[in-house]
């Protein structure tokens, strides 16, 4: 639908997310909300599991 958007460098401006809603539909726009709230949250998971493991690394 809008592309992968998975290590995207730069975050989605207001003026972007305002253009997706004003030129699509309301499923359109519903589904690019809950592509990117995937996105984010798996990211959010790879950050943790990243913490965690730096936590409970071995002292060397």
């Amino acid at each position: 639908m809008f592309g992968s958007t998975v290590g995207r460098s730069e975050p989605l401006t207001p003026n972007h997310v305002a253009s997706v809603a004003e030129n699509s539909s309301t499923e359109v726009v519903v589904g690019f909300l809950q592509q990117q709230f995937e996105e984010i949250t798996a990211m959010k998971h790879s950050v943790l599991a990243e913490v965690a493991l730096f936590i409970h690394r071995p002292y060397a």
